[in-house]
């Protein structure tokens, strides 16, 4: 499911002598995200996103968990041709573009020395404005607006290696069973989904209690619960719903991630 990646189709490394003058102008319209099928998805939200979407798991391993947007590539339900986002709560992963957290050599020389930087989507419309506030100042320090970008993607990134962890779990235990995912259609029979995998429920409720307090440790447990009662949107018709629904929701393109709890790190 490489495609939850494809939202940043020509990402680029901010730096802080070529892109001095770059201007983020944040509330932006959700056409970018408009073909995306999938979110990839972290702990912290998966309470949030069990209320509108179906959380799904991609059958490659080491991957996050997932929001089901859509029942076809390329075709976001919840981007109506306004641009405006559909649903009560946008996904963390949708909201931090066009700024993602890289790891790797600054310099081809010392490849042993890995650094973290901020990587950007040079097609992004976020950037690509007259007006907006400035990531660097004159110096090339980052600015106010810059900060808290990395304050943001900070915290995702450990909140996405905790969530990998939890993962390791679920593939530890055998959790994790192929499935084909049936979505609903307006039209016609329902749409099934391949390359997917879902929590086998009956080989959870056989696990040992210290199997379950492990679990819950690493917060696998309320992973496995959010899952279980998201798949009731699928049973109710939620893409449907989102395919007919005309009222935009009151969110923004804002790097924001209000209703988050990043207390924990």
């Amino acid at each position: 499911m490489s495609d939850t990646l494809e939202l940043f189709k020509k990402p680029k490394a901010l730096d802080s002598v070529v892109h001095r003058e770059l201007l983020l102008s944040p509330n932006q319209p959700y056409h970018f995200a408009a073909q995306q099928l999938f979110a990839p998805i972290t702990l912290s939200e998966v309470g949030m996103i069990a209320r509108e979407y179906a959380i799904v798991f991609s059958d490659q391993i080491g991957s996050l968990p997932m929001a089901l947007l859509g029942r076809a590539r390329g075709n976001n339900l919840y981007v109506r041709a306004s641009g405006h986002w559909v649903a009560r709560y946008v996904p963390a992963h949708i909201r931090r573009y066009p700024f993602v957290m890289a790891e790797g050599p600054m310099n081809p020389n010392e490849p042993e020395k890995a650094e973290k930087f901020i990587m950007f989507d040079t097609e992004a419309p976020h950037l690509a404005q007259a007006t907006g506030v400035r990531l660097l100042d004159d110096e090339g320090k980052p600015t106010d607006a810059l900060k808290s970008i990395v304050q943001v993607l900070g915290a995702m990134e450990k909140d996405s290696i905790y969530t990998l962890q939890a993962m390791s779990q679920l593939e530890d235990m055998n959790l994790l069973v192929a499935r084909q995912v049936n979505i609903p259609s307006k039209h016609g029979q329902p749409v099934g989904l391949t390359g997917l995998r879902v929590i086998d429920m009956e080989r959870f409720h056989t696990l040992a209690p210290e199997q379950l307090a492990a679990l819950r440790q690493t917060g696998a447990l309320g992973l496995i619960y959010a899952h279980e009662i998201s798949l009731n949107n699928l049973r109710d018709g939620a893409l449907v719903e989102a395919e007919d629904q005309q009222t935009p929701s009151n969110s923004s393109g804002s790097i924001s991630f209000d209703g988050i709890d990043w207390s924990k790190f």
